[in-house]
């Protein structure tokens, strides 16, 4: 019984092992440049003020583009398809505060817009994939307070 127990405590230090995530472990390359345009090493980049672009690449084939001002990301942050040069996500941020997001399909049409409002309201529209809208919706606290409803035309349907 002592050795189940003891196999048992084992285990769960094992698996918390395996499962801390290291912020590097998937990162194959990454690449700092100044607001200025000049290259920076790792270190240059976190030992003064975050001015400038940081491009990741990860062992899935995604690339990463974070922008920065003043250590908060201002500006697009992006995501590729793994292998691909078209983008698949498309964060906005102004001084830290996201405040756009969207998500395109593999050609890049984008399919779905997400825009965070003041005072807590969202503005969520969804695109066909020929790029014709399909609905907006405005939300306020997560409840549904205004929506736009289009045929497959394009016109107002509700």
């Amino acid at each position: 019984m002592k050795i189940l127990k003891g196999l048992s405590f084992l285990t769960i230090i094992l698996t918390l092992f395996a499962c801390h995530d290291d912020n590097d472990s998937h990162v194959v390359a990454q690449h700092y440049v100044h607001k200025y345009g000049f290259d920076m090493s790792k270190n240059e980049w976190q030992n003064r003020t975050k001015e400038g672009t940081v491009t990741t690449v990860l062992d899935n084939g995604v690339t990463v583009t974070n922008n920065y001002n003043n250590d908060a990301l201002h500006g697009l942050s992006t995501y590729s398809f793994p292998h691909s040069s078209i983008l698949e996500k498309i964060y906005d941020y102004d001084n830290g505060t996201l405040i756009k997001e969207t998500h395109q399909d593999e050609a890049g049409i984008p399919y779905r817009e997400k825009t965070y409002e003041p005072d807590n309201k969202t503005l969520i529209i969804l695109w066909d994939k020929t790029g014709v809208p399909i609905s907006q919706e405005q939300y306020e606290n997560n409840a549904l307070v205004n929506g736009k409803y289009f045929k497959p035309n394009n016109e107002l349907e509700a």
